[in-house]
């Protein structure tokens, strides 16, 4: 999903590499990559980095440096990115928690 985003973004490639670069367990330079989208990126890449940031919740979900999961937790997972099951489980999520309560959610 974040990469298909970045690929749609109206920037240059440059700039849409620096924002893949992003998506890693550590950054060598988080802050200074930023800035980097951001003066050279356009308003497209400035608003994308700009939604991306007042969400919350997306940069810890696509780097654990930023994250507060354990090393260990965070590297369990699969490593791939099989869009069909990922798909599947969601909808199956969405479908299935649509009734419950937030209790039993």
């Amino acid at each position: 999903h974040t990469f298909r985003l970045v690929k749609l973004c109206a920037t240059n490639e440059q700039v849409r590499w620096l924002m893949r670069s992003l998506v890693s367990m550590e950054h060598q330079d988080w802050d200074g990559t930023l800035d980097s989208i951001r003066e050279l990126g356009g308003k497209a890449a400035q608003d994308w980095l700009q939604n991306k940031q007042s969400s919350g919740f997306v940069f810890e979900g696509i780097c654990w440096q930023k994250s507060f999961i354990p090393r260990a937790i965070w590297e369990a997972g699969d490593s791939n990115s099989n869009l069909i099951n990922i798909g599947t489980v969601h909808r199956d999520a969405t479908r299935e928690g649509a009734q419950c309560t937030l209790l039993e959610g």
